[in-house]
Parts: C-alpha cells; sequence; structure tokens
C-alpha cells in the first residue's frame, strides 16, 4: 500500500534565483562580473557580441541585462533599444569604461536603472543589481502578493522597498535586523524576507 505523503510533508521546491544577462565583449571582466553575480547567488549567462546576446536576451526568463556600450559588432545601446521592443523587456544596466556625455544621456533616456562605470567595485555593482531588480519584482509582489508576503501595503513605494533591500544585502544578518528594517514600512519580518527572495537578496 502507498502512503500518501502529508501536505505538512511536502517540500516547495526552491525559488530559482533571478537570470542576469552579462554582455561583455572583454574576458576579464566577464569573468570578473561573474564571478560577482555568481557569488551573490544569480543564475548567469553571458555573450561577447551583440549577435548572441539578442539571441540570448529573447529568453523570457531573463531578468536584467548588464550591457557594456561598445561591442565588437556593434553598440551596447543598439541592443537595449531592441530589448524595448518586446513585450516585458527586463530592465537594463550601462557597464563602460568609455563614457560620454552623450552616451550616459543617451543610455539614461531609453531607462537604464543604473550605469556602473569601470574599474568595476563589486559594492556599487551589486547594490545597482539588487535595486533594479527590486523595481522589477515589487509592482508584481505588492499587486500578487504570496503567503508570505500577504501583509506588504499595496500602497507601499517601490522605490523605498529598493532602499531597504539594499540594506537588508548589506546588513540584514540577523532576524532582529530584519524586524527593524521591516518595522519602517509597516510589514512582518517574513513579508520582508519573501520581498528579499522576490529580488535575490539572501539574507542569513
Amino acid at each position: 500500500m502507498t502512503m500518501g505523503v502529508s501536505p505538512a510533508r511536502r517540500l516547495e521546491a526552491p525559488a530559482r534565483p533571478p537570470v542576469i544577462l552579462i554582455v561583455e565583449d572583454e574576458a576579464p571582466v566577464r569573468a570578473v562580473l561573474t564571478r560577482m553575480l555568481h557569488g551573490a547567488g544569480y543564475d548567469v549567462r553571458t555573450a561577447a557580441t551583440l549577435r548572441e546576446a539578442r539571441g540570448l536576451a529573447r529568453a523570457p526568463d531573463v531578468a536584467l541585462l548588464l550591457v557594456d556600450l561598445r561591442l565588437p559588432d556593434g553598440d551596447g545601446l543598439e541592443l537595449v533599444r531592441d530589448h524595448l521592443r518586446t513585450d516585458q523587456p527586463a530592465p537594463f544596466l550601462i557597464v563602460s569604461g568609455c563614457l560620454t556625455e552623450d552616451s550616459e544621456n543617451a543610455a539614461r533616456g531609453l531607462g537604464a536603472a543604473a550605469i556602473v562605470p569601470k574599474p568595476l567595485d563589486k559594492r556599487r555593482v551589486l547594490s545597482a543589481v539588487a535595486a533594479a531588480l527590486s523595481r522589477r519584482a515589487l509592482p508584481r509582489a505588492i499587486a500578487q502578493p504570496t503567503e508570505t508576503a500577504e501583509n506588504i501595503d499595496r500602497s507601499s513605494n517601490a522605490i523605498r522597498w529598493a532602499h531597504l533591500v539594499m540594506r537588508a544585502a548589506a546588513s540584514a544578518r540577523d532576524l532582529r535586523t530584519v524586524q527593524d528594517l521591516a518595522r519602517e514600512v509597516g510589514v512582518s519580518a517574513g513579508a520582508f524576507r519573501e520581498l528579499c527572495r522576490l529580488v535575490g537578496v539572501r539574507l542569513a
């Protein structure tokens, strides 16, 4: 006789980490970014050319693009413009060591979540990534709260949440700190932990 599995004993499948596409032609820089993001718990895919990136960026599970401006077969902003024409474009960050005033203005005009200069600073990169993913995930989390996030105030400001999540990434290593951060916007510690999970911030 086969025994059924009690609902209480069922284990939920672990949430998949956000997928980040790195578009960077310099192999050493690509490797550094990959190590940074893998170390922070993200799923990473990479492309070295505009042509390769166009194919990978079409994947529906890509949550964020990190795009270099200068690619061997084109301009990173060309990729961004193409991507923004899709049904559900992911947010993007510009990572470049050759920024000009015109290119920076063009990137911001297209809606860049952040512009990260080279040489890369790990803390700056990870903070920019967490903030960009927060802005993407928060509207869905508030509109469709999960069981552990059902107490999220639906009128909460997404930017304020993004700042809290960045602070969590830097300092929330114990329950008391999580409770303090959650209290600032009037939610439970469980709801705050769920929000961090949604945007790929790992707490202790």
